[in-house]
């Protein structure tokens, strides 16, 4: 459009993009990333920054946990806030918010982790683990990576509830393995989407 409108926005885009673990090998991310990274403009961001620098490390470790963990426990509006958000006393109370979110998330995975972790000693001789969860929030996802962290062998995390067409909902995470999501999708069983070792996944 001939206009440098998007300029002011490189911040998010910049946070989108380091948020998804995007290839940061390929140019174009790699500069977004950049311009984002010298010029942050939301205040949000620059709140949650703090005293760090807004950088890779910044929105993987301070800014994305606490904007996903919203997600997660379906209070999107909150998220969408954050980046709308330029009135002073606004941006403090939706921080505050942000972290509150955060919170109630890690109280209900720390809940789930004895339940998670018995599952884990009953099928510690497979070569990946099929779990279940009750929940009523998208955290499945978080879940797996912590059991990956321990266990380093793909996971499924599923919850312990069939949707309206049969279908049960969650999140795998894999190492050992070239592609998971290939793997998943090539057994007819069931269909995953999103990365080759980080993805959603649907079970009949």
């Amino acid at each position: 459009l001939d206009d440098d409108f998007a300029d002011t926005l490189v911040d998010l885009s910049c946070t989108g993009i380091i948020s998804d673990m995007m290839d940061m090998s390929v140019p174009e991310n790699r500069y977004i990333a950049y311009q984002g990274f010298n010029n942050l403009n939301n205040p949000v961001l620059k709140k949650l920054s703090g005293g760090f620098g807004f950088d890779a490390k910044c929105v993987a470790f301070s800014v994305a946990p606490v904007i996903n963990a919203c997600v997660r426990i379906d209070k999107n509006e909150y998220a969408m806030r954050a980046f709308i958000e330029d009135e002073p006393t606004a941006v403090s109370d939706i921080v505050k918010i942000l972290k509150k979110c955060k919170e109630e998330q890690n109280k209900e995975i720390d809940g789930l982790m004895s339940v998670i972790e018995k599952q884990c000693q009953e099928q510690i001789n497979n070569k990946m683990f099929v779990l279940f969860i009750k929940t009523d929030n998208g955290i499945a996802g978080v879940l797996a990576n912590k059991i990956l962290q321990k266990y380093a062998r793909p996971i499924v995390i599923l919850r312990d509830e069939l949707d309206e067409n049969g279908y049960y909902h969650g999140s795998m995470r894999a190492v050992g393995v070239d592609n998971f999501q290939k793997l998943i999708n090539e057994s007819g069983l069931s269909s995953s989407f999103g990365h080759e070792n980080a993805s959603g996944v649907d079970i009949k």
